[in-house]
């Protein structure tokens, strides 16, 4: 089996512009002859990175909750449709595609996941 890890940039807490790009690479990976595609852990809407750049245990902070409020709304809602491009392309290609993404938007909850 060969499997692709596709590592790219993401468009940082753009959950539509995201899913585009990993769109893209599957169409690369299937290419270049992938049977499994990965990509990195939280990918959709992208990594939390300012938590390492702010005090992020700092939880009363507006600066941190503001870019929480912004991440959760990004993340990916799959009964709200958000995964289906990605599902399409990794059917139309023919491969599997395991991704990170933000889960969340229900009930209040927000998760981070990894799934197939």
């Amino acid at each position: 089996m060969r499997v692709a890890i596709a590592q790219f940039a993401p468009a940082f807490l753009d959950r539509a512009r995201v899913t585009t790009q990993v769109v893209e690479w599957i169409g690369r990976a299937a290419g270049a002859g992938a049977e499994l595609v990965c990509f990195a852990e939280a990918l959709i809407p992208a990594y939390p990175l300012w938590l390492c750049r702010t005090d992020g245990a700092s939880f009363d902070d507006p600066v941190q909750k503001r870019l929480f409020a912004r991440y959760s709304r990004e993340a990916v809602c799959v009964e709200d449709g958000d995964l289906d491009a990605v599902r399409a392309a990794a059917a139309r290609h023919g491969v599997a595609v395991v991704r990170g993404s933000l889960s969340g938007r229900v009930a209040g909850v927000t998760v981070c996941s990894a799934r197939g």
